[in-house]
This record gives structure tokens, C-alpha cells and sequence, in this order.
């Protein structure tokens, strides 16, 4: 009977024989489920046994014996749970399960569960295919049972939806501890084992229903059967899932078409820690699939990054091949929904996606590519529609590899008549770059939808947008978008121009800001500087506060350190660039919402920061910058503070232009500096003071012919000590002590040394310096004379008193006002007093030349300096303007009293803010050694005569300078008087010097005409004779001190009205008598000095 009854090929294993009445009382036993001999009730072990021994003996009973067979499994993990549980109460006591055959039913129990074991294990391992896919699915369909109904008791661990591993090990300690469990999984392993040199898929399908079934409660189960049978299990659940997937038409054959392609814009994924979507009813494997790999991915991702490539390369080598394939049909329709089924998964696990999304562009060659396109291209275009948009969807939630997904999609869809990098894509179809560029701007497109509709789950809640993870992923990654923008290769920057927007405004403010200060640092030519400009006008009408965000980022970068100088150069450049205009059409500089008027108005803000940059070590920085603050709108108040720091680094910024030769930087440096002082009163002194100051100190001084020993402002060249040993020339500690000591210093007397030389060795040697060319030195005269004029023309409308009534601001008291400068003395500030110090020789040679056109046989005829007053006989003056003449140009008096200010400061410190009256003749010989002192300045600087006529243009500015012009005119004095030569050509300084001084009074006002015209004769007489002259000059001013008070306001501007003086025939008279003496030479001048 057991022979009819045994599956066909089926054995069962050795067994005692039964008879026919054994048999039959046995069945009825196990169907009654009472002691035949007793007739009492069985007990579960006794019941247990029959129903084995029915299995042995009788084959159509296993169903009903292996159904009964489930209670004792359920009985004995029952009895467990309580013994862990008593256990957990009270250690001292034992529980005896209820339902039980009696104490230790327990222990009986697994001694029949071990029976059950070993009896299927004989089955399985005698006849496996037969026995392996009933017992399989008999024992994995009882763990899930049971897993699903103990997963409320108490004891047990909670499982989630996320299953994570903490939970997956708790439950799979719990469950391997259980007699019962720990067989079925043995069981089942065994039937696998069996069956992996065959077909598995039976046992397969039973782990993927189960799973579909009992899950989460479930994973535990999987997790260990994966761990066990990894390949085994990734490649079968695989395959069963994708003959499922075909079975519910998923083929996309035969016209089905794909039956989850989502539409092209699908619904956003669900915020992290929602439910995920319910699987589709239709395919009810999947589900189960996507969880059994899901659980796999965290220990053999390679594994199963590596089936499913396997699988994707299989369909396509398969679809290109199969017209002269023999596959069976089954086969071509599994081979066409491989695609469709991979992105199903893809679209229900991220963790599968993020697993084989980085190896799969890295697959996609160019073959590849063409058998993905061949194998599609006969799909109907409204499955391709929803394929596209699967694609399009599954993008946007790749993180991992994202910037290589996006590198390859570009360098794809490019178009084949740019040139590609190498490496690029070769031999593509055309249909290959036409789907990549549908791709791509449907990708656009979708990113768009989502970054402008992301908004929070309820209004009462606080705004949670959800995340992109395409975008998250390119964060770090905003600079090489940038790069790879900036190479403007026909479509492609323009989609990588739009994927930047879209970042920006997905990531505010940090992707933005780096974005745009990327395009601005980076950009080197006005087309790449137009993207720029074009994302900002993209991201204003979103992000209001990009633009001072942007200029704080960059600004902090330079300051930090961490931007280089060449970058930090162009970037100053290029918002210079903007500022003007030049940074395409969609910043004119009119349009109050361009970029270049809101970057006017931020810039302003960073103007100390930005005036730091001008002294920076690298050259091209401080050019950019300078270039910038020159077109940079200037706030119209700035405190004083922040005011002088910006001046002095422009100063500097100049002097240093000057030095290093560079023609190119003095335009911008000049219009900075005239800018600046236009702003008000108090930043036209300031520009004025620290130009001046600046000028005639160290090696700026230099660059305007001053020779080695010209001194910044009365240091230790005068004391004739020279700098300390590794120290500049702008740092002196023997002046710094002079200026320390306690001890003050008093002219005349013993008290006055003059540091001439040595006695014995003769004089002092003088330093030697860096010689500059005549011509340059000409031409940076001019330079600066030219500067100087236009920071005092800008300052008419600014500086106060320029168009008020006379005694409103110039005109003071007897005591006029000294210097106007910032941090200056003003009257009656400062006692004038000696300070220590000694004057040149009185006769020296003369250094570098003063004066262009110097005198017929003069022996520094070669020499550069500004233009005499002074002409020689017969010379007509200059038809156009020369750089000494300043009478072509209006001066504003306030600003030319400024410069008088800072010229007495840095010639004669100590004389700063003291009396204008000429001194009474008394006090004159106590003041030699700082007459001595202003005219080595004097001979020194050739750049002071220039200034000193400059200062006389602006009228009644140069009575400010009354202590320079009289120590200057008793040094020429005393020079006269003393020189023992028959012609004035024989001193060649001092002639010009005093041609330069009477020509200077002249022009200021401070002397009459009459006076003002006595240097034409000074190269035709003698020594004396001029000596003569100027002392007539010395007896007028003595008279009729130079103070504000003799000009009155008149047309517009300061004239002094000489008749107020007197009869001025006494002061004449000495000049009419140089005339008859030398009426055979100077008979033709004779007429000019008659009234």
C-alpha cells in the first residue's frame, strides 16, 4: 500500500513493517487521539509519535501528520517563552507550561522535536526532490507563524519596519535559544543545501511568500538564511522575483506596458521616518524581494551590486543577439523586463539604489549604451515616456555617486561636434545623446518642481522642507560645477549654468553664496563673468540678501587667508568689472536693481576692509583693488577713524605705484585719491596732509630727485647721525630718544652744535642714494603736482569757507591758523620753540637738479628740476601751462591752506602753528640753526618749491608758510652776504632758490609786483647785489607782515589791495639803484620796475 501511496520516485527510508491491522489501528489512534489499551487521552509526545509514525509508514498521511506535527512546534516555543519568562521573574522557581502531558512536558517535547529532525532529515537526504520542497515550505511557513504569533508576548523584542540590526539580533538570540525554532531553520537549511546543485526555486519561492506574508516579524529569519546562503539566496530571489514580475505582466511584452512607471513628475518620496508606500497589489513578490536584499545590502552589498549588474549586461547582450538566439520565449520576455524590473526595485529600496548606482555609470560604455538604446527602441513611446520618468525619479533620489551620474549624463548628451576630454564618450549613437539631452532637461525641469514646491506637512508646523538627495549629494561639489560652467561649452554649461540656480535656491545661503563668489572669483573674461551677473538677477527675486552675503564670504576668505592672491586679484577685478558695467546686460549700471548698483551700495560698507587690500604684498592685489575702490561709490559720511585709514593706505597705495614704475596703477591711485577727497572737508585735508607728509619723507622722497640725506621730517639726517643698524630709513632711535629726552633743546648759545663733520677729518661724507633718472623724476614731479591739484579743485564744492565771505574760515587773527589737516595744531595749539638738530654747510654742491630750463652756464644744466620763475633775457614766457605754473587753474584756499599746513610740518616741525608776524630782528639771530635746518630741506627736496608755489595759487593760503619763507630768505641772505664771487652763476642753488622764493611771495601776494619782478635780474648781477635786493624783500615783509587779514574777498576769490600799504618808494629804492648801476644790462628791463 505504501508503494501506491509514495510520490513517483519517492523512497521512504527503513522502517520496522506494520501489517494492515497495525496500520489501520495506528490511523485510528492518531485520528482519535486515544491510548487504545487505556483509552485515556494521549499525551502531546505520545500524539507526536504516532503522527511520525504515520509519516514513515503510510505517504498520504504526511500532509495531515506534518499539519499535526505544528502544535507540538507551537507547544514546545510556547513552554520556552515561559520558562524565560519565569526565569526573568525568580530564579528559585520553575513554571510549568499550561496544556502540557504533565511535568516536564518541556523536555518531552524537544526529545520529539529532535525525533521530527531527524526523521526529515532522512527524507530529505534519501529522496531530496521530492521531500526538500514539501518540508521546506511546511517548515518555513511554520516559522513564520509562529514568529508573527509570539511577536506580541511579552519578552520577545519589538520589530520594526526598519528592522534595524540591534532588534534583527536581539530577535534572532531569542529565537536560535528555542529548541523548536532552531530545528525548523535547520530543516530548512537542509532542504536548501539539497537543493542548491538542482533547482531551489521552490524553496526560494516558500522564503519569499513567508517573507511577504509575516513581515517585519519575519526578517529575522531572512537575515539568518542570507547570512547562511548569501549567493545562493540574492541570486535565486532574484530570479523568482523576476519570473513574478513577468507573471503580472511586468515583461513589457506583447504590448503590456511597464506597469509602475510613474508619471513624469512623480509624487515627492516621503520624509524620513514616514511608512513607505504600500507594495502594488499585483506584484506580490517584489515587496518581499526589495526587504530579503534590503536586509542582505549591509553585509553583501558586493554581492548583490554584482547580481543585479550581472543580470542588467545578461538582458541587454541577450536582446542584441536574439535574432539568431534559439531562447525560449519565457526567456526574451524575462530578458525585456530586466530593465523594468531593476528599476521597480530601485524605485522601492534607496539602499539598492544607492548600492549599485556608482557602479553602474562606471558600466555604461559606449556599447552599453547602444544595446540600451537598441533594446527599447521598439517600445511604444508612451511605455519609453514612463521609463524616462522612472529614470528622471531615481535620479533625483540618488545621493551616492550623484556628481559622477551628473558628469556622465553631461558628457553624454553633449553634442559630437565638441570635442570630448579623454575619455569621453566614443562611437554613440545619435538616439544615445538625444535620449541623455531628454534626459537631462527633464531632470531640470523635475528639480525645478521640487525646490519651488517643497513646503512643510501642516501649516502649524514648523517648515521641515523635504529633502532632494541629488541636490544634498552635489553640495560639496558647487566649485567643480563652477569650473566645469565657466568652460562654456555649448549646452552643457547652460544646463550646469541652471543646475547651480536650482542648488542655490535649494541651499541657501551657503551653496548660494559660494556659488556666485565661485563665478566671480573665477571668472577671467567678460562672457564667464556674464554668468555671474546672470545668477544673480536669477536668485535676487528669491534670495534679497545674496549679494552682501557673497561679499562678506569673499572678504573673510582673503582675509583668512585661504583664498590665493591671484584669485583674490581676479575677484577684486571682476568686481570692478560689474561696478562699470562690463559684466553683461543684465547689470547696467543705471538700473537701480542691477547687480552693479546693489554691489555699489554693499561695497561701500566694506571700504575699510577693502583699503587693507591696497597695501597687500602681492602686486596684482593692491592694482585690483585700487581699480575697484577708484569706481566704487563712497559713502557720503565715514568717522574719522575709518576716513583716515582708507587715506593713508590710498597714499601709500600711490607712492608705492611711483616707486615700482608701473604707469598703469597711477590713474586708478590718482582717482581714488581725488575721489576721496571730494567726500568733505575734513577727508581733503587728510588726503592733502598725508600726500605731502608722505612725499617728503624717506624713500618716497627720493622718487622726486631728494637725495639719500633728505630726512622724513626733521630726524636724524638733520642730527647728522645716520639710521641704526638694520633699521630703514624710516625708523631712527637716536631721533626717537631726542624726541623722548626730558631735556629740551634751546637754539643759540652753547647749547647749539652743528654736525658738519669732524675737526681734523673734515666734512661729513654724504650718503649715497638710489639715483633716478632726470626725466623720471620730472615726470613724477608732474605726477604728483597734478594729483595735488585735482584733490584740491574736487574739494570746491566740499571743503567749507571756499565760496564764503572774507574772515569766514581763512582770515584769522594776527596769529594765523596753522595747519587744517586732521590731528593737526591750530592756533595758538604750540609755542614755536627749536628742537635739537643743525644746519648744512653754508656752501655745498648742488645736488639734483631744481629747475628744467636752468640759466645759460649753469653747470646742472642736465638736471630735471621744475620750472624757474626766472627766465634768461629775451626767453618769452611759456604758452602753455608748465608743471611749476599753476595760474591756469583755480585753487580752492582752503584746500591750499591745508598743504601750507602739512609743508611747515614736515619742514619745520617745531615752527608748526607759531606766529605769522615776521619775528623782531633780535629774535632772528636766535633762529639760525633752524634756518639752517629749513634750507637743507630745501636743498634736498627740490619737490618743496613746486609746493610752496602751489600753496601761492591759493591766496592768502601761503601766510601759513611765513616761518619757511623768512628762515628760507635769511639763509639766502646770509649766503649773499657772505659769497665773494663776481657772478650769481657761481651758486647756481641759491640762484634759483631765490629766483623760486621772490617769485613764490609774488605769486602770493605777499610782495608787490614791483618786488615780485626782481629774479629776472638776479643771473645778471653780482652777489652783493642780490643780496641788496633780497634784503629790500626781507625790510618789506618785516613792514607789512604776510597775514590773512590784508586779502579781502573779491570776485570770487582772496586779493590783497597793495595801495592799503603805503608809499611803497622806500622799498624800491635800493632797486632803482641796481638798475642805474647796471643800466648798459638791464636798460631793457628797466621800464617793468616804474609804476
Amino acid at each position: 500500500m505504501s508503494a501506491l501511496c509514495d510520490p513517483p520516485g519517492a523512497a521512504s527510508p527503513p522502517r520496522p513493517p506494520l501489517s494492515a491491522q497495525e496500520l489501520g489501528q495506528e490511523v485510528k489512534t492518531f485520528l482519535s487521539g486515544l491510548d487504545p489499551v487505556q483509552g485515556t487521552q494521549l499525551s502531546p509526545e505520545d500524539h507526536a509519535r504516532c503522527a511520525l509514525l504515520l509519516l514513515q509508514s503510510l505517504p498520504p498521511a504526511r500532509h495531515a501528520a506534518l499539519d499535526h506535527l505544528r502544535s507540538i512546534f507551537d507547544e514546545q516555543v510556547c513552554c520556552h517563552l515561559l520558562e524565560k519568562e519565569a526565569g526573568a521573574a525568580s530564579s528559585a522557581s520553575s513554571s510549568t507550561p499550561s496544556g502540557g502531558g504533565g511535568g516536564g512536558g518541556g523536555g518531552g517535547l524537544e526529545e520529539v522535536v529532535e525525533e521530527v529532525r531527524k526523521v526529515l532529515g532522512d527524507f530529505i537526504q534519501l529522496n531530496p526532490k521530492c521531500w526538500a520542497p514539501v518540508v521546506s515550505t511546511w517548515a518555513i511557513e511554520l516559522l513564520g507563524q509562529l514568529s508573527s504569533k509570539y511577536a506580541g508576548r511579552q519578552g520577545v523584542p519589538q520589530a520594526s519596519s526598519s528592522s534595524s540590526s540591534s532588534s534583527l539580533n536581539e530577535l534572532l538570540q531569542l529565537w536560535m535559544s528555542c529548541k523548536a525554532t532552531r530545528t525548523l531553520l535547520d530543516i530548512y537549511g537542509q532542504c536548501l543545501s539539497a537543493m542548491i546543485g538542482g533547482c531551489p526555486d521552490a524553496c526560494v519561492d516558500a522564503l519569499l511568500d513567508t517573507s511577504l506574508q509575516h513581515s517585519p516579524h519575519f526578517d529575522w529569519v531572512v537575515a539568518h538564511i542570507g547570512s547562511s546562503f548569501p549567493s545562493t539566496i540574492i541570486s535565486r530571489v532574484l530570479s523568482c522575483g523576476l519570473k513574478d514580475f513577468c507573471a503580472h505582466g511586468g515583461a513589457g511584452a506583447a504590448g503590456d506596458h511597464f506597469p509602475l512607471a510613474p508619471p513624469l513628475a512623480p509624487p515627492l518620496a516621503p520624509p524620513p521616518g514616514a511608512a513607505a508606500p504600500p507594495p502594488d497589489k499585483r506584484l506580490p513578490k517584489i515587496a518581499s524581494v526589495v526587504g530579503i536584499l534590503g536586509h542582505l545590502a549591509a553585509q553583501h552589498s558586493a554581492s548583490i551590486k554584482q547580481e543585479l549588474l550581472r543580470m542588467f549586461h545578461e538582458s541587454l547582450a541577450s536582446s542584441s543577439s536574439s535574432s539568431s538566439s534559439s531562447s525560449s520565449r519565457e526567456q526574451q520576455q524575462q530578458h525585456r523586463a530586466t530593465v523594468p524590473f531593476l528599476l521597480q526595485l530601485a524605485l522601492m529600496s534607496p539602499a539598492l539604489l544607492a548600492t549599485v548606482s556608482p557602479e553602474l555609470v562606471d558600466s555604461l560604455q559606449p556599447k552599453v549604451l547602444n544595446q540600451l538604446h537598441l533594446h527599447f527602441s521598439l517600445l511604444p513611446r508612451e511605455e519609453l515616456e514612463g521609463l524616462v520618468g522612472v529614470v528622471v525619479h531615481l535620479i533625483c533620489q540618488t545621493s551616492a555617486g550623484a556628481f559622477r551620474l551628473l558628469q556622465f549624463l553631461l558628457a553624454t548628451a553633449s553634442p559630437a561636434s565638441v570635442i570630448a576630454p579623454p575619455g569621453g564618450p566614443q562611437g554613440l549613437q545619435e538616439g544615445v545623446r538625444e535620449a541623455c539631452d531628454r534626459i537631462i532637461q527633464l531632470l531640470l525641469l523635475h528639480l525645478q518642481k521640487l525646490v519651488f514646491s517643497r513646503a512643510s506637512p501642516s501649516l502649524s508646523e514648523l517648515p521641515s522642507p523635504r529633502p532632494v538627495p541629488f541636490l544634498d549629494a552635489l553640495k560639496p561639489h558647487v566649485r567643480e560645477l563652477c569650473l566645469e560652467t565657466l568652460r562654456l561649452e555649448r549646452k552643457r554649461f547652460l544646463w550646469q549654468h541652471q543646475l547651480l540656480a536650482l542648488l542655490a535656491t535649494y541651499s541657501p545661503p551657503h551653496c548660494a553664496t559660494q556659488a556666485l563668489s565661485c563665478l566671480l572669483t573665477l571668472a577671467k573674461s567678460p562672457e564667464e563673468l556674464a554668468l555671474a551677473t546672470q545668477l544673480h538677477a536669477v536668485l535676487s527675486c528669491c534670495l534679497p540678501d545674496l549679494l552682501p552675503a557673497t561679499l562678506q564670504a569673499c572678504i573673510s576668505q582673503v582675509q583668512a587667508g585661504s583664498l590665493p592672491p591671484p584669485h583674490t586679484s581676479q575677484l577684486l577685478h571682476n568686481l570692478a568689472l560689474v561696478l562699470q558695467g562690463e559684466g553683461g546686460p543684465e547689470c547696467p549700471p543705471g538700473d537701480p536693481s542691477s547687480m552693479a548698483c546693489r554691489l555699489g551700495s554693499v561695497l561701500s560698507g566694506h571700504l575699510q576692509d577693502l583699503a587693507q587690500l591696497l597695501l597687500h604684498q602681492h602686486p596684482g592685489v593692491g592694482a585690483a583693488c585700487c581699480q575697484l575702490l577708484a569706481v566704487c561709490p563712497l559713502p557720503r559720511s565715514l568717522p574719522p577713524a575709518q576716513l583716515l585709514a582708507v587715506v593713508r593706505a590710498g597714499v601709500q597705495r600711490f607712492f608705492r605705484v611711483l616707486r615700482a614704475r608701473e604707469p598703469a596703477g597711477l590713474a586708478p591711485s590718482c582717482q581714488l585719491l581725488a575721489r576721496l577727497a571730494a567726500l568733505s572737508p575734513a577727508a581733503t585735508k587728510s588726503v592733502l596732509q598725508q600726500l605731502v607728509e608722505g612725499a617728503l619723507r624717506g624713500r618716497n622722497a627720493q622718487i622726486f630727485g631728494a637725495g639719500a640725506a633728505a630726512a622724513p621730517s626733521g630726524g636724524w639726517e638733520e642730527a647728522g647721525a645716520g639710521p641704526a643698524p638694520g633699521l630703514g630709513p624710516e625708523v631712527s632711535l637716536l631721533d626717537a630718544n631726542r624726541r623722548l629726552t626730558a631735556t629740551g633743546s634751546f637754539s643759540g648759545g652753547v647749547w647749539s652744535v652743528f654736525h658738519a663733520g669732524v675737526i681734523g677729518r673734515g666734512l661729513k661724507a654724504k650718503p649715497g642714494g638710489e639715483q633716478r633718472d632726470p626725466e623720471e623724476v620730472a615726470r613724477n614731479i608732474q605726477v604728483f603736482l597734478s594729483l595735488l591739484l585735482r584733490c584740491c579743485s574736487s574739494s570746491s564744492s566740499s571743503v567749507g569757507g571756499s565760496g564764503g565771505q572774507p574772515g569766514e574760515s581763512l582770515p584769522g587773527g594776527p596769529r594765523g591758523a596753522g595747519a587744517a589737516g586732521a590731528g593737526r595744531n591750530h592756533p595758538g595749539d604750540t609755542q614755536p620753540g627749536a628742537r635739537g638738530g643743525a644746519g648744512a654747510p653754508r656752501s655745498q654742491p648742488a645736488g639734483p637738479g631744481a629747475t628744467p630750463r636752468p640759466h645759460p652756464g649753469d653747470p646742472q644744466a642736465a638736471a630735471p628740476p621744475p620750472p624757474p620763475p626766472c627766465r634768461p633775457p629775451g626767453a618769452s614766457p611759456s604758452p602753455s601751462p608748465t608743471p611749476g605754473d599753476f595760474s591756469w587753474v583755480s585753487i580752492n584756499p582752503e584746500a591750499a591752506k591745508a598743504v601750507a599746513a602739512a609743508l611747515v610740518e614736515s619742514i619745520c616741525p617745531e615752527a608748526a602753528g607759531g606766529e605769522l608776524l615776521w619775528p623782531p630782528e633780535e629774535q632772528v639771530r636766535g633762529l639760525v640753526e633752524r634756518d639752517l635746518r629749513i634750507c637743507r630741506r630745501f636743498r634736498d627736496h627740490p619737490l618743496l618749491f613746486p609746493l610752496l608755489r602751489l600753496v601761492a595759487a591759493g591766496p592768502p593760503a601761503l601766510c601759513y608758510c611765513s616761518v619757511v619763507l623768512r628762515g628760507l630768505l635769511a639763509t639766502l641772505l646770509g649766503h649773499w652776504e657772505s659769497c665773494r664771487e663776481s657772478r650769481t652763476l657761481a651758486s647756481p642753488w641759491h640762484l634759483r632758490a631765490s629766483c623760486w622764493l621772490v617769485a613764490i611771495l609774488a605769486e602770493g601776494s605777499l610782495v608787490p609786483p614791483a618786488l615780485g619782478g626782481i629774479p629776472e635780474l638776479f643771473p645778471r648781477l653780482a652777489p652783493f647785489e642780490v643780496h641788496l635786493l633780497l634784503l629790500s624783500v626781507w625790510e618789506y615783509l618785516r613792514e607789512h607782515s604776510p597775514l590773512p587779514q590784508r586779502f579781502s574777498f573779491q570776485g570770487g576769490c582772496f586779493l590783497r589791495d597793495f595801495s592799503r600799504d603805503g608809499d611803497l618808494g622806500k622799498h624800491l629804492g635800493v632797486l632803482h639803484s641796481v638798475l642805474h648801476r647796471n643800466v648798459q644790462r638791464l636798460g631793457v628791463l628797466a621800464a617793468s620796475f616804474w609804476p
